[in-house]
């Protein structure tokens, strides 16, 4: 949406765009590690671990150079977050439907933003059914959950089969672009495709 408004509008550029949503996911990286620090421990344990954060060099760093970084690390903060309020509750919450359902949803947009994100879905069910510990209740947990994440990856999955006929729910940044770049008709290797100005424009930009 960034990008559209940037393109459409003018008196926004892209990096303009980029690094403001930059910003916006690092305040919210700092807040929610906040709330983190705050659920399992204590209020002097969440000042402190917010403080690390908001001054960190490595992570101030990102911030000056819009990346994926920025939102990857604000998405998985929010999503452990969303998991820990039920796991901390005592006794254990168990959570609406409709919670689980945007656990999915949220939990599907960090893999978008970087695939290694797949990595919570196993984790929180493996948290949970250490609260719950029966197979029934768990298995309608993960179920809502996994209707959340289809609501992200089948219209995603869809999307690169009709654009770049690559069926596949991962992101489409470096794999739309990579996935064009190797089954184009221009092809004929990996550094005499790089250096065709006429396909880069094709895939980079077109892909």
């Amino acid at each position: 949406p960034l990008v559209y408004v940037a393109n459409h509008v003018g008196w926004l550029s892209q990096i303009g765009a980029a690094g403001m949503a930059a910003v916006a996911f690092s305040v919210f990286a700092v807040y929610a590690t906040y709330r983190l620090g705050e659920l399992w421990f204590d209020r002097r344990v969440a000042l402190l671990a917010c403080w690390l954060v908001a001054l960190s060099p490595a992570l101030v760093g990102i911030v000056a150079t819009p990346l994926t970084e920025s939102p990857f690390i604000a998405v998985l903060l929010g999503v452990c977050l969303l998991l820990s309020k039920p796991l901390v509750a005592r006794p254990f919450r168990v959570p609406s439907p409709r919670a689980l359902v945007g656990f999915g949803v949220l939990a599907a947009f960090l893999v978008l933003i970087r695939s290694q994100g797949l990595v919570v879905l196993p984790l929180a069910a493996l948290l949970v059914g250490l609260r719950i510990r029966a197979w029934g209740p768990l298995l309608r947990l993960v179920g809502w959950t996994l209707l959340g994440v289809s609501l992200v990856f089948v219209p995603m999955a869809v999307r690169n089969g009709v654009q770049i006929g690559f069926w596949s729910p991962m992101s489409t940044g470096n794999l739309a672009s990579s996935t064009c770049l190797a089954h184009h008709e221009r092809s004929t290797g990996w550094d005499a495709t790089y250096s065709d100005e006429e396909l880069l424009a094709a895939c980079h930009w077109g892909a």
